[in-house]
């Protein structure tokens, strides 16, 4: 879950973006991912191409390949690189399409 909420020039944008995906272990610490996001913008009457709608709503995919790695003791490391699209909405723009890079470090909770 991604949630903001900007205020500009008399204009206020709350923007959701809930996604859900499952991962896969594939071989040797590798893994790939999938799943849906739907994208949420509610904003100032007016903001939109249809100057009547206040909030809409864009569907859209992600998929991950990643692997997973020990570093010391309980402590474990991920590299991931992630794709998400997001298919072109009227009351917006063009498609949007995202790549990311993640790099992170998980400790079991005890």
């Amino acid at each position: 879950m991604d949630v903001h909420r900007t205020q500009f020039n008399r204009v206020t944008v709350f923007s959701g973006n809930l996604a859900g995906r499952l991962d896969w272990a594939v071989s040797g610490g590798w893994y790939a991912a999938g799943g849906l996001n739907l994208h949420i913008i509610k904003a100032t009457k007016g903001t939109f191409a249809d100057t009547s709608t206040t909030a809409v709503s864009v569907p859209g995919v992600n998929l991950g390949w990643g692997y997973r790695f020990h570093l010391s003791g309980d402590l474990a490391g991920r590299v991931e690189i992630n794709y998400t699209m997001f298919k072109q909405n009227t009351d917006l723009s063009r498609a949007t399409n995202t790549v990311g890079l993640m790099v992170g470090a998980a400790m079991p909770l005890k």
